[in-house]
């Protein structure tokens, strides 16, 4: 099945963070299919000093919905994600 993912990273060095979370998800989740170019954006839904570099991919994969969660989970983890965003929506389809 085809999924859509959402990245985004705010700390560190970003653009070497979302290399690494797209090879991480080609290794772990399914075929990166399409990757969007990378973008600046400011943050939104709370403060913070740092704006964000954010892109998008489509993956083929054949993990169902909650082991496609718990390893991308995971993958934020290892690159150091400690704790979720206060105050941000999360829309699903």
């Amino acid at each position: 099945m085809k999924v859509y993912l959402g990245l985004g990273t705010n700390l560190g060095d970003k653009e070497s963070n979302l290399h690494v979370a797209v090879r991480k998800i080609n290794e772990r989740i399914g075929e990166v299919t399409a990757l969007s170019a990378f973008y600046v954006t400011a943050p939104w839904g709370f403060s913070s000093e740092n704006s964000f570099l954010n892109a998008a991919c489509c993956v083929e994969s054949e993990l169902p919905p909650l082991d496609l969660l718990r390893e991308t989970q995971a993958i934020e983890r290892e690159l150091g994600r400690m704790k979720k965003s206060v105050g941000v929506i999360i829309v699903t389809a």
